[in-house]
């Protein structure tokens, strides 16, 4: 859905290409056969990720059916992150990041220079915790609502208790 231009295939036919919508109609499908039903990666833009591109399907006599062939958009976070203990600052490398949002985590691993790296965290503020040797550090990463495959967070710093 959303992604024009895809080559579609039944039986490894190619039968058309999707609209801008996302939609192609697939006419001719044998009833209560397995139609093998499939769309071309290749056509698929390199910032989207996606499951499947092949499905089985065997609709009834006169009907028709419904195959979706769910793509996601690829958004990268990209930040680094200091702490500060009130003295000084420290880069947490080779620490970990973590959040939960909408009930899933994301995790990255923290590079030499506090650099960090999430894919497709929604937007909002998400309450985040920076591991780092012995040291635990919460913070709140603010991810705006952009339309960009790329959002940069730039430098962020946790204070440290």
């Amino acid at each position: 859905p959303g992604v024009g231009g895809v080559r579609g295939f039944s039986n490894n036919q190619e039968v058309g290409y999707s609209n801008s919508a996302g939609n192609l109609f697939v006419p001719n499908l044998l009833p209560y056969y397995g139609n093998k039903l499939g769309i071309s990666d290749k056509d698929i833009p390199l910032n989207y990720t996606i499951d499947a591109t092949e499905k089985v399907v065997g609709p009834p006599f006169r009907g028709g059916a419904v195959v979706s062939f769910p793509v996601q958009r690829i958004q990268r976070i990209l930040g680094q992150i200091t702490l500060d203990d009130g003295v000084s600052t420290i880069v947490p490398a080779y620490g970990q990041l973590a959040l939960t949002a909408n009930g899933k985590l994301f995790e990255s691993p923290i590079g030499r220079q506090g650099e960090f790296y999430l894919e497709n965290l929604p937007a909002g503020r998400h309450s985040a915790t920076v591991e780092h040797k012995d040291r635990t550090c919460n913070f709140v990463l603010d991810v705006p609502k952009l339309d960009q495959p790329e959002i940069k967070l730039g430098t962020l710093k946790c204070q440290l208790p």
